[in-house]
């Protein structure tokens, strides 16, 4: 409980939920909103200080495609259908203890910074 965090983005149009305290080798949870203004492409997109950091692991729904370029992680959702909101469940698995910074996006919007910290 000490842990849950959520965070918007300044245009509102973002939302995470996350643990801010973690342990390595422990999966937790992320989950992103945010609403779908107009169909189409939809492109998240994942940075962190250190390609190490983390394991990606189970996301839901299944985005179309992913890959990663450096230290970022970016899921593209093709065919998003305009409705209130859309949600992903991103399931990771910290590889190293310490504190890392992050950065959420969703296209063009406004970015979420956030960190965890990471026990041994």
């Amino acid at each position: 409980v000490v842990s849950d965090r959520e965070k918007i983005n300044s245009a509102k149009s973002l939302t995470i939920s996350y643990e801010r305290f973690g342990r390595r080798q422990t999966e937790s949870r992320m989950q992103l909103t945010f609403p779908v203004k107009s169909e189409g492409k939809y492109i998240i997109s994942m940075t962190t200080e250190s390609r190490e950091a983390y394991e990606p692991g189970s996301v839901w729904p299944q985005p179309d495609s992913m890959y990663s370029r450096g230290n970022t992680l970016f899921f593209v959702y093709n065919h998003l259908k305009t409705e209130d909101t859309f949600s992903v469940l991103l399931f990771i698995t910290p590889s190293k203890a310490g504190k890392w910074a992050n950065v959420i996006r969703v296209n063009n919007e406004p970015d979420i910074h956030f960190w965890q910290f990471i026990y041994p």
